[in-house]
Order: C-alpha cells, then sequence, then structure tokens
C-alpha cells in the first residue's frame, strides 16, 4: 500500500530555483511575521531574519549595543545558536536587497522589525570582477564595492531559502525561466511574464532585433504593448526588475541566452525615489546590476512585465490498477494549479506559512490524455495532512514526501466540497471539518490509502481542445475557505480515473501550511 502512495501522490522538484521574491516596491508591517524571539519571517521569500545586526543583542523588545564592522576577509561568527537555530548565514545580494524599503530613506527598510543601523550591509556575493555586493540601507542603494577599501560592512543574518553558492553560481540560471514562444518568457521562481527584448527591439526569428530605444521616465510610465496578444504590459518595480539581475554576469548583468541582445544600459523601473519623488525614479543598470536613482527627465530603455494570472504547469504521471496490482503507463496529458491567497497570483507552493483568516484558494486543469478523448472519467481529489513539530520550518517545493512524517489522508467525494480544516473531529470522523452546512456528506472524508475505495468528486465525459476546468469559474475549486486552522502541512493531488483503472493525476503536489 505504501508503495501505491507513493507513486499516486509522489513529488518531483522543478529546478534549483531561487526564492520567489516580493513584487512590491516596499516592504509594509505584513510582509512580515514577527516570531517573538528576534527574528521575523518576511513572507513574500519565505526567508527568516534576525531583527538585530551582527554584534547588537536581542533583549526581548528591541536591538541593543553597536553593530560589529568586517571587511571582506573577516570570519564571520555568529552565535553558535539564534531563537533556537544553528543554520544562520550571510546573505547573497538577491536576498538581501528585498528587505530595501523603495517608499522611505534613512532608514530604507522596515523599522518596525530593523534596527537602523548606519553603513552599508555586506552580502556573501562577490561580482565578476570579485567586486563585494552591498545594501546600503539610508538611501536604498544595492552597489559593489571593491574589497582592498570594503572595511565597514555590516552583516544582518537569514535561514532558509534555496542554498546557492553565491560565488559560483548562477542567480537567473536558464532553467529559472519557461520559454512560451512567442517572444515572452515566465520567470519560475517570482511567476513575473517578461519581453525578452527590450522596447523598440522585434522579436523575430528567435531573437530580439534592431535598436532598443530611449523614453524619459513619464515616457516609460505612459508605454502599452500588445505582445504576446496581451495589453496588461507595465513597468516592473525596482524590485522586480532586480529579481533578473544575473550578479554572475557583467556587460550586460543577464542571462543573455533569455534576454538575448540587451543593451549594457540603465532600465527604468515604475517608482520614483522617496526622497526627491518629483525629480527622481530608481533605475537598474545592467552594465553590472546595481540600483540606484537618476532624473526623471534622463532617457533610459525599457523593459516590461505583466502578472501570471494563469496557474503553474505540473508534471503528470499515470498508472493503472489491475487485479490488486498497478503499474505505470505513459501519458501525454497536462496539468496546471496552484494555490492563490486573498486574492493574489497563484504559485504551486507557499514556502512562507499563511496566517489565520487569510483566504486560500486552490484550483487547477486538466488536458486529458488524447488516448481517452471520449471516455468517462471520474474527477478525483486527494489531501493528505499532517501536524508542523517545528513551527519555524520553512516548506519547499519537495517537501510533499508522504513516506515521511505522520500524515492524515483525506478525499473529496462531491462537487463544491471545498471547506477543510485538516483535522479528524471527535465524533466525526469521516469527515474533515465540523459541517458548514446540515448535510456532513458534502465535505472531505477520511481515506485510508487505498487507490481502489477513492471516491470519484465528480464524472465527466473527456473533450478535445476542453480541459476539465477546476476552477471557481468552472466546475468549482479544488479548495477553498478562510484559515480557521492551526500548524498544518497540506498537500493536495488531483486527476481523473478510467473506467479500465487508469488514474491520471498530477505528480507535482499543490503545497501549503499554516501557522
Amino acid at each position: 500500500m505504501n508503495a501505491i502512495r507513493k507513486v499516486l501522490l509522489s513529488f518531483t522538484l522543478i529546478g534549483a530555483l531561487l526564492p520567489a521574491f516580493a513584487v512590491a516596491a516596499t516592504t509594509p508591517d505584513t510582509d512580515f511575521t514577527d516570531n517573538s524571539d528576534g527574528t521575523v519571517t518576511h513572507k513574500p521569500t519565505g526567508l527568516i531574519w534576525q531583527r538585530c545586526a551582527v554584534g547588537q543583542i536581542w533583549d526581548g523588545v528591541s536591538c541593543t549595543g553597536n553593530a560589529e564592522k568586517y571587511n571582506w576577509d573577516s570570519p564571520v561568527n555568529p552565535p553558535a545558536s539564534f531563537a533556537g537555530k544553528n543554520d544562520w548565514r550571510v546573505p547573497n545580494i538577491a536576498e538581501l536587497q528585498t528587505l530595501t524599503e523603495r517608499d522611505n530613506y534613512s532608514p530604507g527598510i522596515n523599522s518596525r522589525y530593523f534596527s537602523d543601523v548606519k553603513g552599508e550591509f555586506r552580502s556573501s556575493s562577490l561580482s565578476k570582477n570579485r567586486s563585494i555586493w552591498f545594501v546600503l540601507f539610508g538611501l536604498g542603494y544595492t552597489d559593489t564595492s571593491d574589497r582592498s577599501i570594503f572595511n565597514v560592512g555590516v552583516i544582518r543574518l537569514v535561514r532558509g531559502g534555496q542554498a546557492i553558492d553565491p560565488l559560483h553560481d548562477e542567480y537567473t540560471p536558464t532553467s529559472a525561466f519557461a520559454d512560451h514562444g512567442d517572444g515572452t518568457v515566465i520567470h519560475k521562481s517570482t511567476g513575473l511574464i517578461w519581453q525578452r527584448c527590450a522596447i523598440g527591439q522585434t522579436w523575430t526569428a528567435g531573437a530580439c532585433n534592431g535598436v532598443a530605444a530611449d523614453y524619459t521616465w513619464a515616457q516609460a510610465k505612459a508605454l502599452s504593448s500588445n505582445a504576446a496578444n496581451k495589453n496588461d504590459w507595465r513597468l516592473p518595480t525596482p524590485n522586480e526588475l532586480a529579481t533578473i539581475v544575473e550578479y554572475q554576469s557583467i556587460s550586460p548583468a543577464i542571462n543573455s541566452i533569455i534576454f538575448a541582445n540587451t543593451p549594457v544600459a540603465l532600465f527604468w523601473s515604475s517608482t520614483p525615489y522617496a526622497l526627491t519623488s518629483l525629480h527622481n525614479a530608481w533605475m537598474v543598470d545592467f552594465l553590472n546590476g546595481s540600483l540606484g536613482h537618476r532624473p526623471k527627465d534622463n532617457r533610459y530603455k525599457v523593459r516590461l512585465v505583466r502578472n501570471n494570472p494563469i496557474l503553474t504547469e505540473l508534471a503528470a504521471s499515470a498508472i493503472n490498477l489491475q487485479a490488486n496490482a498497478f503499474s505505470a503507463v505513459e501519458t501525454s496529458a497536462q496539468f496546471t494549479g496552484g494555490i492563490a491567497v486573498n486574492g493574489a497570483n497563484y504559485s504551486r507552493y507557499l514556502s512562507h506559512p499563511m496566517q489565520q483568516g487569510d483566504g486560500v484558494t486552490v484550483s487547477g486543469t486538466i488536458t486529458p490524455d488524447a488516448k481517452h478523448i471520449g471516455q468517462q472519467a471520474d474527477i478525483i481529489v486527494v489531501g493528505a495532512s499532517e501536524t508542523i513539530k517545528d513551527p519555524q520550518a520553512i516548506i519547499t517545493p519537495d517537501d510533499c514526501d508522504l513516506q515521511k512524517g505522520e500524515w492524515t489522508w483525506y478525499m473529496n467525494t462531491k462537487r463544491n466540497n471545498l471547506y477543510c480544516n485538516w483535522s479528524a473531529l471527535p465524533g466525526q470522523e469521516r469527515y474533515c471539518h465540523t459541517p458548514k452546512s446540515a448535510t456532513a456528506q458534502a465535505y472531505w472524508q477520511l481515506w485510508k490509502g487505498n487507490p481502489y475505495e477513492l471516491a470519484a468528486l465528480d464524472s465527466v465525459t473527456l473533450a478535445k481542445d476542453t480541459p476539465i476546468d477546476l476552477t471557481i469559474s468552472g466546475r468549482g475549486a479544488l479548495y477553498q475557505d478562510d484559515v480557521d486552522y492551526y500548524h498544518k502541512h497540506v498537500c493536495i493531488n488531483f486527476g481523473y480515473r478510467l473506467k479500465d483503472g487508469t488514474i491520471v493525476f498530477n505528480r507535482d503536489s499543490i503545497n501549503f501550511r499554516t501557522d
């Protein structure tokens, strides 16, 4: 039975991706969770930060004492353990600059959660010419400094996120993007869709041709585009634009396979510089990737971006059940799916925990295997839940290993059956949630993991070019509720079952947790 579970709900990691960075130009209080131990969790990235700089002391209320200063060669000796964890490290530059408050200055950081320490904050990253990357949180700059003169660096430690070697690994590898074949790509770690060419260039014959145009900031803000038959293109925020900087490259500091023929030039962002907002705006210099501000009347390049309103692609698998045995079979079926919190964009998993009262929606679509068109099929939806023992654990895409941990299994057995607190309650062991209506059978039922006993959510006839739409506007979402349960980690899989016992399902589980 464990083998069947493993096949039915197995999980494959999608590449080595960078953390999903914030797409807003500021870091509001709502972006952070105070862990009440001198650390905060940055919800857009899932990273956990120490509130004090190295050398300061957390007294339970605030940071006291002076921050220590480091040059590049100075060893960093953080406490062996802080907040019960011993895996603290110096952040790389892509991580460090996500804390920059673009809508403020002196300090250019959220002062409610972080101590106002003056000076340059050192990262663990070196530029292509071996200079040190740093963030000046007083003004919000991101830049480099020659190692021989860098001797005043302050350090703030971090844990979690995708482990990379900041001296050698690419920050934006080609595998981190999916090519749409129309001159646009999606950045998997952020969900943002980018035009591959700067404005003025033309995407033809698989390349950006022509000369990129120059615009004042006001002209750049007013630009429109119908690239890839979409009309919601816009100027990126500085934090968004920084997510496509390749810190291991120079001239240009960008992935030149994905963004071919990028000019070595400054590119506008959408955000004015807070100190002189009437006159200056943020920009990124793709000579080396530095981020600063310039007068709005200057003329620079533009690359447009749009949000990704669609669901994430999920890998598909299939098995055939016959006479108490099963075998893997090939399939051409395609799946998309994801989780959205409080109406935000969908993503396959959440690296940070949801909070009480957050509204969550899990949706999906299934494009059937061409061999199955015209057949009757049962829609099946399965959830697995476990109690989180480490409240500061960080969720990663491969955390739905259902052979580890203590999981409780559920199956969704009726249309519009959305609600679940993922806890079997006394006297209602069959159901996942205290009924929100008079019909208890309308809710998720416990499942013992036997695929032969898997009840169907619905029955459909598989049609050509007509995906099974498991969204609110389609046949109904896979799951929708306001979070009112604590310390749960949930993985959801879905698919369809044919009369001959073939089950086609998403191998990549949709994955989230709650505080």
